[in-house]
């Protein structure tokens, strides 16, 4: 078997899988706080759970930047849904 290529052999980060669970369920700046916070304390520490807080903050980041396009852009909100939709049903080639 080979090794394993993760630096951390400790334990999973509660911090990452907390900031996860948060960008799933659309908490976005709390997502994207807690995540950095925990891979800052990953990197310190040596500990697991690099990815899930990698995601966090890329889920969060990104949430957060769609709700404030969103807020910034109110009037045309039916335009740039119609627009997100058709450029993800283009992304997968539907």
């Amino acid at each position: 078997m080979s090794e394993s290529k993760s630096k951390g052999n400790g334990p999973v980060n509660r911090s990452a899988v907390v900031a996860f669970v948060l960008a799933v369920f659309q908490l976005n700046v709390i997502a994207l706080i807690v995540g950095l916070m925990a891979l800052k304390r990953i990197n310190r520490e040596g500990q697991r759970g690099r990815g899930l807080a990698r995601a966090a903050i890329i889920l969060g980041g990104f949430q957060t930047f769609i709700v404030i396009w969103l807020v910034i852009d109110a009037n045309s909100l039916p335009f740039t849904l119609g627009y997100i939709w058709g450029w993800l049903l283009e992304l997968i080639g539907a």
